[in-house]
């Protein structure tokens, strides 16, 4: 069975006590977010627990949409690690060695040149490069390997899958919900206080560098892409984003800087730095 990403995953973290109605609720708080629409809701369906969802993904808005399939539950478990009994000491730092790991290690790699690095960074959640549906999507899933590699480097271990599975519980609980999907990644942001709405960052809450940016370019509420706020110039975000494109909107499957207008093609922000509040 394979439902939709958007209603199982708001329905999963709510069954698993990451997300409240308040966290969910409307108004202008940080971390506030409209309730679900009632169409929504009714679309939940069955629970996911014994099947998969998928989750369409697109690095640029001319880019045809991939898609992402997973099991939520598995997924959630093997994250947020339930055995570990204590968590990596925090990274006070964490944003601004991510930039620069991204940008000295993940720029520029891609999947015409790197296959071997990209199947790592979809491998960590037991990924494959491509299905028979095609390439799969990696822009949340390399941005949540790159952030296990900073643990990994700051604990003084060897990068490899098991080092860098072992971290994710680390970075969930200290700064964003290492994930694939886009989706999920936004509302454990949102359960955690950590959500801040395109509104409020235009109307009060400018937009800082290592901030996770989430792009909706359909404008329809369902979330398909993410990167991450290297600087910003005006009304412009310099980001470096995985599986985009690096000349122009027509090829994918990069690790690129891009400059995106800070519009309504960005549904909000996530910020890192926001210690874990429940």
């Amino acid at each position: 069975m394979t439902t939709n990403a958007l209603p199982m995953a708001r329905r999963t973290l709510l069954a698993l006590g990451v997300l409240t109605a308040t966290s969910l609720g409307g108004g202008g708080r940080v971390g506030a977010q409209p309730a679900p629409a009632a169409d929504d809701r009714a679309a939940e369906g069955p629970d996911p627990a014994d099947g998969l969802v998928t989750e369409q993904q697109s690095g640029d808005a001319g880019l045809p949409t991939e898609t992402l399939t997973f099991d939520p539950i598995t997924l959630i478990r093997d994250i947020q690690g339930a055995s570990k009994a204590a968590y990596e000491p925090r990274i006070a730092t964490f944003s601004p060695t991510l930039l620069t790991t991204l940008g000295t290690d993940f720029v520029g790699k891609s999947r015409a040149k790197n296959r071997g690095e990209i199947t790592a960074y979809l491998g960590l959640f037991d990924l494959p490069f491509a299905t028979d549906q095609g390439p799969v999507p990696f822009c949340a899933a390399g941005l949540s390997y790159a952030s296990a590699c900073v643990y990994a480097k700051a604990k003084g271990v060897a990068v490899s899958r098991s080092s860098l599975r072992s971290l994710l519980g680390d970075i969930d609980h200290h700064h964003f919900y290492p994930t694939p999907s886009v989706i999920d990644m936004m509302y454990v942001a949102m359960g955690k206080r950590r959500w801040v709405r395109r509104q409020d960052a235009v109307r009060s809450l400018a937009p800082r560098p290592g901030w996770i940016v989430i792009f909706n370019w359909n404008q329809d509420g369902r979330p398909c892409h993410v990167g991450i706020v290297e600087r910003v110039a005006g009304t412009n975000l310099h980001t470096i984003e995985f599986n985009t494109s690096d000349t122009d909107n027509s090829n994918g499957g990069t690790v690129a800087r891009r400059v995106r207008p800070l519009n309504a093609q960005v549904q909000g922000f996530i910020r890192p730095e926001v210690v874990r509040a429940v």
